[in-house]
């Protein structure tokens, strides 16, 4: 007798074993597991985690928009802080057309500094401007790891290796534009729209 996934309880977790950076926990019959293991043939279950993906990402943006000028009315409001200390938070990452545009302008710069600073510069150092984005995305790697451990989410560097493979995709970008396409970056809303957030889901 085949028993049906009850999704009585789903929540936005970190499952350790999984290289999603979002994964979602479902009961079934009493059981969590991962959306990985829902009982669909392989197409329909890389739909459901590219949902899951696309529901988690809007989350995440709107939590922290919400969070960020909350804090700017009151410290605006009451404090006396002036409007242009607290410029947008985001870009409109929705219009990125480059794992480069997305990362290096349209998403929130907040952590920039931190992740350039522990991981970037020092493996620059070591391994060259490659070595500086992938120890930069290393780094973001290993702060959501700690970050999700925290709240109780899982929290190994494997369940957050899409960002590391992010790094690995703005180097792609970097030899397409001066090996296989000179003086052209990878963009378009179509195409560059198209790799950008397929990359970022897979």
């Amino acid at each position: 007798m085949q028993h049906r996934a009850s999704f009585s309880m789903v929540s936005l977790s970190m499952p350790s074993q999984e290289p999603l950076a979002v994964s979602v926990r479902i009961s079934a019959r009493g059981k969590a597991t991962s959306c990985w293991t829902l009982p669909l043939p392989m197409i329909p279950r890389y739909l459901r985690v590219l949902e899951i993906m696309y529901l988690a990402t809007w989350l995440a943006y709107f939590a922290m928009q919400w969070g960020y000028h909350s804090l700017s009315m009151v410290l605006v409001s009451i404090f006396r802080q002036h409007s242009s200390q607290w410029p947008p938070l985001f870009d409109k990452p929705w219009l990125s057309t480059s794992l480069s545009e997305i990362w290096g302008r349209r998403w929130h710069q907040m952590l920039r500094f931190t992740f350039t600073s522990c991981g970037g510069i020092p493996f620059a150092y070591l391994f060259g401007r490659p070595g500086g984005i992938l120890g930069t995305f290393l780094t973001s790697d290993i702060f959501h790891a700690i970050e999700f451990h925290a709240v109780g989410r899982g929290g190994t560097a494997m369940a957050v290796m899409g960002f590391f493979m992010n790094g690995v995709g703005v180097l792609l970008e970097r030899a397409w534009s001066k090996e296989v396409s000179p003086g052209h970056r990878v963009r378009g809303m179509i195409w560059g729209w198209i790799w950008t957030f397929s990359w970022m889901a897979f």
